[in-house]
This record gives C-alpha cells, structure tokens and sequence, in this order.
C-alpha cells in the first residue's frame, strides 16, 4: 500500500474516516459534462477554481472528491479527481443541509 492508500483510503475502508463527493454544482447539476469549475497545475500541486454544492458529508468529512475540469478540450475525458482535505486554504464548507436519511 503506498502512501496516500495509507492516508485517505485505508481510514475510510476501516470505517473510521468519512469522504465526501464533490460534483454537484449550482449551474450544471450532477451533468459532469456541463461542470465550471476547473483545475490548474501550479509549482507543488494544482488550484482549484470554482463551487460546488449540495455535498453529501461536506460538514463533517475529512476528505471530499473535488471532480474539476483539467482539460477542457477533452470534454468529459478532461475531468479529473481531487482529494481535497478539511480545512485546506480556499475552501469552506456551509451550514448542514437537512436531508432526509442524513442523521448526523
């Protein structure tokens, strides 16, 4: 197992992390092909630019999966997955949504 299995998947396989998926955006939906928000390799990683709403988890994940686009000319083929850490810099999550089978 390499180093990020270790750090992100092993805790959510073992049940003692949660993750969240980040897709949904308010003017595309989940139409990933329709998506605004985008990703630019930079000097040490990537940035990512743009919202994304409606995420399951998002207030009380460690993790979420930030789908941004990194090609655009590739249409969906130019989507790529970010694991994006809790509290990193630029990014914040809103108040928690009430949703029906959402006890937590």
């Amino acid at each position: 197992m390499n180093r990020r299995e270790r750090k992100y998947l092993a805790p959510l396989a073992k049940g003692e992390a949660f993750a969240a998926w980040g897709l949904t955006e308010p003017s595309s939906g989940s139409d990933a092909s329709s998506m605004r928000t985008t990703a630019v390799r930079r000097a040490g990683g990537w940035v990512l630019n743009g919202s994304k709403n409606f995420i399951t988890n998002a207030t009380f994940a460690e993790t979420t999966v930030v789908l941004a686009i990194t090609d655009r000319a590739a249409g969906s083929h130019g989507i790529s997955a970010f694991i994006v850490e809790r509290g990193t810099e630029g990014s914040r999550s809103p108040k928690k949504e009430n949703k029906l089978g959402n006890a937590r």
